[in-house]
């Protein structure tokens, strides 16, 4: 999740996060993941949360359900995504991630494994 930095404007505060994480398309998101995403929608074009809760929602992105944390074979498997609108995807990253006010999850056991081993602290 990116840092909170405040800079000054006339007196007035002004917040700007710094983000040091890779590009979107470094982290997977690049013209495959964009192709891929549209052939998803296009085969399930409603939201599948909204829809759990009896709401009918058209979808416009594809939603990892467990986050892949950097992990490229999760981030590619196809029984991890779920059609998403934008208000369910960002209010579930924000829950998970920490955001918006919300707690950040805590880490299992297994994803700190993982994430100290993609770090190549293992």
């Amino acid at each position: 999740m990116p840092n909170k930095a405040t800079q000054f404007n006339n007196g007035i505060p002004k917040v700007q996060f710094i983000d040091n994480r890779p590009s979107s398309a470094g982290r997977g998101y690049g013209v495959r993941w964009q192709k891929y995403s549209r052939a998803f929608i296009k085969k399930h074009p409603l939201c599948e949360i909204c829809l759990k809760r009896g709401i009918t929602t058209a979808a416009r992105c594809v939603d990892h359900i467990r986050p892949h944390k950097g992990d490229m074979k999760l981030f590619w498997e196809k029984s991890n995504h779920q059609s998403a609108c934008i208000p369910c995807n960002s209010r579930k990253a924000a829950m998970e991630e920490g955001g918006f006010g919300y707690k950040k999850k805590p880490e299992t056991s297994g994803e700190r494994i993982l994430r100290l081993a993609m770090a190549g602290s293992m």
